[in-house]
């Protein structure tokens, strides 16, 4: 191993060329592969606050508001419509906010909490519908942020896949752009691989110093991978949150199973075009073994 570091030393252009096209090679797929996972996540952050709130006027009866949350129920892709009155509101602000003992039930108007089913193309038509409630008397507001929110994330669910054979593509391509970086430094050493055929070496002194080189390539292209996926993730963080407040999505979290993923990529992808330049610049050698 210390033997194919020095090398890699002796021929240092090359070896940061081949560590630049490694790098590269397994970013892309890696962040097309942090973006569908990352559309994942904000779906199921949607379906955990897929609910709306009908806001009814002061005045409204228990018979009123059992009638409309009776009438909402029955909406396609409804699960559900419970009245909460002042008594039950206020409860639960207590419990998520604290204090709030100077508020009086009688000061908090009573509401029907609609839960809906997982995202589908009918989240469209529910807002519209709920948001329609606003023109009746007995409804002063609706609050149905979530329902939109859960729309969009129905609408953009097929592009999870597009991301994902995206990342297998260029990481199709990233292989065969690696695979002729370290054809070079292969192509270079040619006659010294005949040369130490023709006195006897085995398989083993033949090839295996070009994967233990591409193993150190792996670790340091894997590594910069990492490191400019850090920085994009430290970049984006604040951005991201300031434009997508409700999806909370816990960037640090993915760089911590990113990392290991990248450096462990890039060792993967570096024995990959190793194996794929060996057997094209050297198919020619008899007896080597592949």
């Amino acid at each position: 191993m210390r033997r194919a570091l020095l090398n890699l030393r002796r021929h240092w252009l090359l070896s940061a060329g081949c560590v630049a096209a490694i790098a590269a090679g397994l970013l892309v797929p890696l962040v097309l592969v942090i973006g569908a996972a990352g559309l994942g996540e904000v779906e199921a952050r949607a379906v955990e606050s897929l609910q709306a709130e009908v806001i009814l006027a002061p005045g409204v009866g228990a018979e009123q508001a059992r009638a409309l949350s009776q009438e909402v129920a029955g909406w396609p892709d409804v699960a559900s419509a419970q009245v909460l009155d002042g008594a039950a509101n206020l409860a639960l602000l207590r419990r998520e906010v604290g204090g709030l003992d100077g508020l009086d039930a009688s000061m908090v108007p009573t509401t029907i909490n609609v839960r809906l089913r997982q995202p589908s193309e009918g989240m469209g038509r529910v807002a519209e519908r709920l948001k329609a409630l606003e023109v009746r008397a007995e409804v002063e507001g609706v609050e149905a942020g979530s329902v939109e929110v859960a729309q969009v994330v129905a609408d953009i669910e097929p592009l999870r896949w597009v991301l994902v054979g995206l990342a297998a593509l260029v990481a199709l391509v990233g292989l065969l752009v690696v695979s002729n970086a370290l054809g070079v430094g292969i192509f270079r050493r040619r006659e010294e691989i005949e040369i130490l055929r023709h006195i006897g070496g085995g398989d083993r002194h033949m090839i295996w110093p070009f994967y233990a080189e591409s193993m150190w390539l792996g670790l340091f292209g894997g590594g910069v991978g990492a490191a400019a996926l850090a920085a994009g993730l430290v970049a984006l963080s604040r951005p991201l949150a300031e434009a997508l407040p409700w999806a909370a999505l816990d960037l640090g979290a993915v760089f911590l199973w990113a990392a290991p993923a990248a450096i462990l990529s890039g060792v993967l992808l570096s024995w990959a075009g190793t194996a794929l330049s060996l057997r094209v610049y050297l198919r020619q050698v008899e007896g080597v073994a592949w």
